[in-house]
């Protein structure tokens, strides 16, 4: 799929559960940050903003990302695509 990262990467939840990468929660996240922000992103920016967020995913070249740092890729993406428009 595209807005895959290029290996199996799971999530740690604060509970310690762990949850396979799954960008529609990424999407989900982010039609939530806009709506509070009293915005909207187009179909195009959340494909921009997914995109971000798989690469970063990648450099972190890491099986298992804790959710905390997985909420800091997400809002670096927010950021950078609210900044540029």
């Amino acid at each position: 799929q595209e807005y895959q990262p290029s290996r199996k990467v799971y999530v740690s939840k604060k509970d310690g559960s762990k949850e396979a990468f799954n960008v529609q929660k990424v999407i989900n996240a982010v039609g939530k940050s806009a709506y509070r922000a009293l915005t909207k992103f187009t179909e195009e920016e959340k494909r921009s903003i997914c995109r971000h967020v798989v690469e970063k995913v990648d450099e972190l070249d890491s099986a298992e990302i804790p959710i905390s740092i997985m909420h800091n890729i997400v809002e670096s993406a927010l950021v950078h695509y609210v900044y540029w428009r």
